[in-house]
């Protein structure tokens, strides 16, 4: 990696890491380990004004942009625009492309691609009145387990009902209702542009065939200490195969830099594909991150395999 590489950290204004009581766990690893490593980095907060980053890309003149927005105009589905102009200007950015964006933002066209590649999935029922319960609703257009809580798997009309009225209430946006896989959350790291590379996969044990990961779960310590839920590498005899699917589904969505694919495992060792996750969660101490450490790619090392892909990506034409 060039020494004293110029990298501007593209950042949520309320997640600035150089502003201690605004920032995110992922910005502050990032920042930090980025400073150690001999890199110049300065901080860029981007919401939606895309004039201003203009001026600020003019201004700092980096070598590559480390791009850690999750959304634009404070929606999730506009969180390809920063990059799009990246690429449209030939600046060099970490992460997905603007394609693979798109593509991973939409669970219902994700399930499609996986289903089509040959790649078990759970069914989407298309009529309410089709439903086969035990069943789950999710957005269709949100990531990191958004408004998923307990009431998510439902197990008769009623309680569908309840739950679809009660997720539309508090974001407005396409539902998807699929059949409730029981088992546990195992998920595969990949990272790489043409020539992607697997991690060792990670599950999430949560006790029982039909626990699943809520949002309170996700992003709440406390819920995780208190239910004893803890993530850690799997070992069972389906981890090459589920590294494999990885691999494919990282192709067939036409991914880049690094990715995050969802499987739910059950207990008789069959994976269905539940999700992709483009630019997942960073933290040191989060799945990909850990997962590298497992592989032997320390953190900084592992930025640093991340910032390598980022100069050597070139969109397709």
């Amino acid at each position: 990696m060039k020494r004293n590489l110029k990298v501007m950290l593209l950042v949520h204004p309320q997640m600035r890491p150089d502003r201690p009581k605004a920032s995110g766990p992922t910005e502050k690893d990032v920042w930090r380990t980025l400073k150690k490593m001999g890199c110049r980095v300065g901080v860029t907060p981007l919401r939606d004004d895309l004039r201003r980053f203009d001026r600020d890309l003019a201004e700092q003149r980096p070598d590559v942009v480390f791009n850690l927005l999750e959304e634009f105009r404070d929606e999730g589905v506009y969180d390809f625009h920063a990059v799009t102009y990246l690429e449209s200007v030939g600046i060099a950015y970490t992460g997905c492309n603007p394609r693979g964006l798109i593509v991973s933002r939409n669970k219902a066209w994700a399930t499609q691609i996986a289903l089509g590649i040959g790649i078990e999935a759970p069914a989407t029922f298309p009529r309410t009145g089709s439903v086969r319960y035990p069943a789950f609703v999710k957005y269709v257009r949100e990531h990191a387990s958004r408004g998923l809580t307990q009431k998510s798997r439902v197990r008769d009309a009623g309680e569908l009902q309840k739950t679809v009225a009660g997720m539309l209430k508090k974001y407005p946006g396409e539902i998807a209702i699929q059949e409730f896989v029981p088992g546990e959350d195992v998920t595969v790291s990949v990272y790489g542009n043409a020539r992607p590379v697997a991690l060792p996969p990670w599950r999430l044990s949560m006790g029982h065939a039909d626990a699943f990961a809520t949002e309170r779960v996700k992003f709440n310590p406390e819920t995780r200490r208190r239910r004893g839920i803890r993530a850690y590498r799997y070992v069972g005899p389906e981890a090459g195969a589920l590294m494999t699917r990885a691999k494919k589904l990282y192709a067939a969505f036409d991914l880049s830099g690094y990715a995050r694919l969802d499987f739910r495992l059950t207990p008789e060792g069959r994976a269905y594909f539940i999700d992709v996750n483009a630019n997942p969660n960073l933290a040191h101490d989060e799945d990909f991150a850990r997962a590298a450490g497992h592989s032997g790619l320390k953190f900084p090392d592992l930025l640093k395999k991340i910032l390598t892909l980022a100069r050597d990506y070139k969109p397709r034409v």
